[in-house]
């Protein structure tokens, strides 16, 4: 099941905007978006930390019967760099990680 948290961006910088998304998961895991408020995208690619179970990332896909791409970083750090950078739509976080984003 999946729930949709407000979707306003709460950025810290007024260049770089995005959203959160919840997705209730066994694990505490935020979705974040830089393009989308919520899961429409027909492909959702999404950065993670690689060391959490890509069954994370299946399981939203399954969720939403839609294709996810999911794209291991090695750690949060990097995955909000890549998140930054354009590399993927959603980035999937610990919601203790949401301190990095920008």
């Amino acid at each position: 099941m999946l729930s949709r948290l407000p979707s306003e961006s709460i950025s810290k910088r007024p260049d770089f905007e995005y959203h959160l998304l919840g997705a209730l998961t066994p694990h505490p895991v935020v979705f974040c978006s830089n393009k989308y408020s919520d899961f429409s995208a027909d492909r959702i690619t999404a950065g993670y930390t690689g060391q959490w179970p890509e069954s994370i990332l299946t399981s939203l896909g399954e969720a939403l019967d839609k294709e996810v791409v999911p794209v291991p970083y090695k750690n949060s750090g990097e995955t909000v760099l890549g998140f930054q950078a354009g590399n993927v739509d959603y980035v999937a976080l610990a919601s203790s990680r949401l301190t990095k984003l920008p």
